[in-house]
């Protein structure tokens, strides 16, 4: 006779489902609720070491958001290995499964469990955090379909500026809408972008206020008071702007540089080759903020006349001063312009959703129902554009999503291809 403890243990170490899914949905909310508690007791340890009171220290939930994340990972891990138990106990059905999944490295079911999984768990994320993830993931899906078209129809090479359109429209939204529709954005998400283009919080704000009540000044009448718009460029704003960008990318490569460290690929290399590669990454990083931030401003104070015919103009003078230094991103690292553009379109969806939700009046908050399904068939129909991607690009998400045995094993298929291939491709004598 097998003990409760042995019982238990042998239930969650089986292939079948529904143990794997329990695994999965276990461990992704012991990890949402050990990250609750210490982000939520952040000062309690010192002041137990200060003053020896342990009044502050609570026990945290999970948030919505971590609780949605564990229930995408066990009902996904269930529905995946449900088709792939399916799919073994039929038997001699390789070539059919071979047709239907041509990517041998992946198991089968990933596409239609990724979309139930994210449809479900959208659910269960709080409404006002939604819009971020439906913007990320739908930009992400776009721009994932828009280059495998381009790679299956390379005599439409002239279409690639397209992507680099998209981004200066975004660059110019959110130059835009930071002036006339900052209640688009979260608070913290406007301090953020306020921060990063070198802009005072209550100069804004008496901006923002002006542009509410339907009037049109000048911004450089409150942006450099008693300075002209060239002295102003002359002045100490150009250090502020390059301190600024160090600010943020330096932590960013660092980070990412002691990360890299991990493989033994960049651990070889001499220390004087990293710190070059590091030093470039970090001035092409910077040369690409300060030439947005800076160049836009310029810009701004060049088409001042155009924006003081009218308010609409303003509006058309702001888009302008941020779409045109977008060009900027040119000067970033080819391996991160996407990152990069991903994140700031996605800001720009989410702002230009806000103002059009007030359009339609079965999008707004107040309708959640009709919200939350449209909310997360987008979700689902991202997710299942990029899952096979993410899976194939990432060992990490292998073993979170499809568990120790597949993520092992379309690691040794992955591993075969790509000998045999090497093999095929060899000279023979």
């Amino acid at each position: 006779m097998l003990g409760s403890s042995q019982y238990l243990r042998a239930l969650l170490s089986a292939p079948s489902p529904a143990p794997h899914a329990v695994r999965g949905f276990s461990v992704a909310l012991a990890v949402s609720i050990a990250i609750a508690n210490v982000t939520g007791n952040r000062k309690a340890p010192l002041a137990l070491l200060q003053r020896g009171d342990p009044s502050n220290l609570r026990i945290e939930t999970p948030s919505r958001t971590g609780l949605a994340l564990a229930v995408f990972i066990g009902i996904f891990r269930y529905c995946q290995r449900s088709t792939s138990v399916q799919a073994k106990s039929q038997g001699g059905d390789q070539n059919e499964a071979a047709t239907k999944f041509p990517d041998a490295s992946l198991p089968s079911g990933i596409v239609q469990a990724s979309a139930l999984a994210a449809a479900l768990s959208t659910l269960c994320i709080a409404p006002e955090n939604r819009p971020a993830l439906v913007s990320l993931l739908s930009t992400n899906a776009a721009s994932k379909l828009f280059h495998d078209f381009m790679t299956k129809n390379p005599d439409l090479a002239f279409l690639k500026p397209l992507e680099l359109l998209v981004f200066m429209a975004a660059g110019g939204w959110i130059f835009s809408s930071g002036f006339f529709y900052p209640e688009s954005y979260e608070r913290s998400h406007m301090k953020t972008i306020l921060k990063s283009v070198v802009l005072k919080q209550h100069v804004a704000s008496e901006l923002q206020e002006k542009y509410r009540q339907g009037l049109n000044p000048h911004p450089c009448h409150f942006r450099h008071k008693g300075l002209s718009c060239a002295q102003f460029a002359r002045s100490d704003f150009l250090l502020r702007v390059v301190a600024t960008s160090l600010r943020l990318y330096v932590p960013v490569h660092l980070t990412t540089w002691l990360l890299a460290q991990r493989h033994r690929h960049v651990r070889s290399k001499p220390a004087s080759v990293q710190l070059k590669n590091f030093a470039t990454k970090l001035m092409r990083s910077s040369a690409y903020a300060i030439g947005y931030v800076y160049l836009g401003w310029v810009l701004c104070c060049l088409l001042g006349k155009l924006g003081d015919r009218s308010q609409p103009l303003r509006k058309f003078q702001f888009f302008l001063s941020g779409a045109i230094p977008s060009l900027a991103i040119l000067a970033e690292s080819p391996g991160r312009r996407r990152s990069i553009g991903l994140i700031l379109t996605s800001y720009a969806l989410v702002s230009a959703g806000s103002v059009a939700t007030r359009t339609f009046q079965f999008q707004r908050p107040d309708a959640t129902y009709v919200r939350g399904l449209l909310e997360s068939g987008c979700v689902a129909a991202a997710v299942s554009v990029v899952v096979s991607s993410t899976l194939k690009s990432s060992y990490v998400f292998r073993r979170v999503l499809l568990g120790d045995m597949e993520a092992r094993e379309s690691k040794s298929v992955r591993k075969k291809r790509t000998l045999s291939r090497d093999d095929e491709s060899a000279p023979r004598t």
